[in-house]
């Protein structure tokens, strides 16, 4: 079912219509494409899909990723990601911030995990 999903790039689309997010210093990619090495870095996938056979009510989790060596720059990114994305309704799906994890990737590179719940309308 998450294959068939396209809302990693509808999300996108809707950070990218944000203010803060119009600069060619970020860069976006999604789904199941390649993640580039690059900084502030911005990635989106389905992780988990469901789809209702009776109803045809789809529920899911979905990845925002955050990539950058200024650890600083991820923490603000992340909570307007979170305030953008939270409660919102993008693609026909309703969204809902679950929880949130900053790993250490390498000595100078920091990636943020934001996980979001959506379901169909």
């Amino acid at each position: 079912m998450k294959n068939e999903l396209n809302i990693s790039e509808d999300v996108i689309l809707h950070l990218k219509q944000k203010e803060v997010f119009k600069t060619d210093d970020i860069h976006f990619s999604s789904g199941s494409k390649r993640r580039p090495s690059k900084y502030k870095l911005i990635l989106a996938n389905v992780l988990f899909a469901m789809k209702d056979d009776i109803t045809n009510a789809v529920d899911g989790y979905m990845n925002i990723n955050v990539q950058d060596d200024d650890k600083v720059w991820i923490e603000y990114v992340s909570e307007l990601i979170t305030l953008y994305i939270d409660e919102s309704i993008i693609g026909g799906y309703k969204f809902e911030y679950t929880n949130e994890h900053l790993f250490k990737v390498s000595e100078n590179l920091y990636f943020k995990n934001l996980k979001f719940k959506f379901a169909s309308l």
